[in-house]
């Protein structure tokens, strides 16, 4: 059973690896607008936590989540890649036993996402982490590596759908993701 919560894991880690390549060559031809539409941040947060479930267990982390179930004006798939690249980097950066917190918010027209890790924490200048090929630092729970290119795709896609990404210090130690879009 290990060996199997092992594989699924790495499966998962690669199949990563593979979307991400291909979403950088999409966005280096210029890939099309996005297709913009009443999207449920919730479902599509739910989503994503399945598809990273086998990485949850593997390292036990437990989510504490206070997302609304509120819509943005989204690209579903684009957004469905967003989460997977931030819940990617807070399980990889959390300790065994750690917690995954999700928040959002609402601020006139505008819904913030949050997502945090219990990790090391993010570099002096977090604006580099955005940068194609750029990566924080090592995380010492993790021994994945990635090609330092989730992030970028991450910026690119929220700013395509008409919003803005940035990462800080979380309260009481960690990183903290955040990204806002508008409200459908």
């Amino acid at each position: 059973r290990a060996k199997l919560g092992s594989l699924d894991s790495a499966s998962h880690y690669l199949n990563r690896l593979i979307n991400n390549l291909l979403d950088i060559a999409k966005l280096d031809k210029g890939e099309p607008s996005p297709k913009l539409a009443p999207v449920s941040m919730a479902a599509v947060m739910e989503n994503a936590l399945q598809i990273c479930s086998p990485l949850l267990e593997a390292k036990k982390l437990s989510i504490e989540n206070h997302l609304t179930d509120d819509k943005v004006q989204g690209d579903e798939e684009r957004l469905s890649k967003v989460l997977l690249n931030l819940l990617d980097n807070a399980i990889k950066y959390s300790p065994p036993g750690g917690t995954l917190f999700l928040s959002s918010t609402t601020d006139g027209d505008t819904l913030t996402t949050a997502i945090g890790d219990s990790g090391p924490g993010i570099p002096d200048d977090p604006e580099t982490l955005f940068q194609r090929f750029r990566q924080g630092k090592e995380s010492p729970h993790s021994t994945r590596q990635g090609f330092g290119l989730g992030l970028f795709i991450v910026q690119n896609y929220v700013e395509s759908m008409g919003g803005a990404v940035w990462a800080e210090e979380r309260p009481g130690g960690g990183a903290l993701f955040s990204f806002h879009l508008n409200r459908a």
